[in-house]
């Protein structure tokens, strides 16, 4: 049986020195100030002895064993548990590469083979060699037809600042980051000498330095974290790299693709850009797993999606269409200004506080029906496939295998043709339901006869 590197207990200590610093922080100036040690302070020590034991337990509960066959996990002290995953029942590889990981010569691997996170392995420590050996096995039970290592997409610096700004980044980023700088400020004591430095600025300066502040930090760290994103084809396996710091590569399976999703809010609809991904049994898509185009101009994504995903991407696919921006800015107006306006309406007649609460109620079932009346679906029995698209704020196109297809429920008609509701339930990553209103009776029957024949 293996051990994991010895290097990874270095490794993850160093990785855990900045909560440790911030956690010793309050404690030091409270000791300097001469204050009694409190349940706060005792509460921290732990915690902080908890990061200095974890990585020397995690070493010792862990082995592993490679074979022909597969791969035989180890995990426990106690009460230990044993864990065999076949290399034929791999389905995706990803192997994380933190900067200290990197100093120490080792590598973070994760074996997927299905949606649930329990059916994972984690090897958080084991050296190139051993990853080599790993990939020759999982390379040799997967061999497929295409060209070695076919450059797909890599994203530009420029490209990064604009997936900043499109996918919300900067706004999601750079509030956590600011938020993050104030807990230092508050946690150091200096929190009543800035505060007074932001009493004698203006409102509008203070206003104005906090957005530009986020939005530097939503920016560097869409950047730091996704730099130098890459997809690119190796044996017919499709591999996504990018991190600068902590570099992440994750490989997968072409045989476990069950749907690819082409999709774009509002701001990419007025740019004339989009995104693709895939779906597979593992994961959904997401920036830091499934995505391969993370934001495009439209044409060059549906070329790309038709050039290496035919199977899902053709000319029937009904992607979404050039020039739909005022289409979605009218929908958006629409969600918002309902709610908007009944609160407007609610105080000029008084009724102000039961108008406010009855708003956020008002935009979800708004939602749910725009949601409802704005989506379509449309079955390709040849290539077994069934296509759902949502045109309502952006759009969102998926291409989706029958198989994932799990459960599909009807209600009484509404009227001659037509089913009041239609949903159908699938799994593709993670379970889903999508649901249409007024659905067309003679589609919603062919979808239930293609899947369950």
């Amino acid at each position: 049986m293996r051990r994991l590197h010895p290097g990874s207990v270095v490794a993850e200590l160093v990785r855990h020195l900045p909560q440790v610093i911030v956690l010793c922080i309050p404690i030091g100036f409270r000791l300097l100030a001469g204050e009694a040690f409190g349940w706060l302070d005792w509460l921290f020590v732990t915690i902080i002895v908890g990061f200095m034991v974890e990585p020397v337990f995690t070493y010792a509960t862990q082995r592993y064993q490679i074979s022909p066959s597969g791969l035989e996990h180890h995990v426990g002290l106690l009460r230990r548990s044993r864990r065999t995953i076949a290399w034929d029942a791999v389905t995706a590889t990803e192997v994380a590469e933190p900067l200290i990981y990197r100093l120490c010569g080792i590598k973070d691997l994760t074996l997927s083979q299905g949606g649930d996170e329990s059916t994972k392995i984690h090897l958080a420590g084991i050296d190139a060699v051993t990853l080599s050996e790993i990939q020759a096995y999982l390379a040799h039970d997967n061999v497929h037809e295409q060209d070695i290592g076919t450059k797909l997409y890599q994203a530009s610096l420029g490209e990064l600042m604009v997936m900043a700004v499109i996918r919300g980044q900067v706004i999601l980023l750079g509030a956590a980051g600011l938020y993050s700088v104030y807990e230092l400020v508050d946690e150091t004591g200096l929190t009543d000498r800035v505060g007074g430095v932001l009493a004698a600025l203006p409102v509008a300066g203070v206003v104005t330095a906090v957005l530009i502040g986020g939005i530097v930090v939503g920016i560097v760290s869409t950047v730091v974290t996704y730099y130098d994103f890459t997809v690119r084809l190796e044996d017919s396996t499709l591999v996504s790299s990018f991190g600068l710091f902590n570099r992440k590569e994750r490989r997968i399976d072409p045989a476990v693709v069950r749907g690819v999703v082409v999709e774009r809010n509002l701001i990419e609809s007025w740019l004339g850009r989009a995104r693709l991904g895939v779906l597979t049994r593992d994961s959904e898509v997401e920036l830091a797993t499934n995505t391969v185009l993370p934001t495009m101009p439209l044409p060059m994504v549906i070329h790309l999606g038709r050039t290496y995903f035919p199977q899902f991407i053709t000319a029937d696919t009904p992607l979404p269409e050039r020039n739909r921006f005022w289409s979605s800015l009218g929908w958006a107006l629409l969600l918002v200004g309902v709610p908007a306006g009944g609160i407007l309406v609610g105080h000029w007649l008084g009724w102000l506080p039961w108008v406010v609460a009855a708003a956020p109620v008002s935009f979800l079932v708004l939602l749910i029906l725009l949601r409802g009346l704005r989506a379509s679906f449309m079955v390709d029995e040849d290539r077994g496939l069934v296509y759902i698209r949502r045109h309502f704020v952006g759009d969102r196109v998926i291409s989706l295998r029958l198989n994932a297809v799990q459960i599909i429920r009807r209600l009484s008609t509404s009227s001659r043709g037509r089913y009041a509701v239609a949903s159908i339930s699938t799994f593709a990553g993670s379970p889903e339901t999508y649901f249409w209103l007024r659905a067309d009776r003679d589609r919603v029957e062919t979808l239930n006869a293609a899947v369950f024949q």
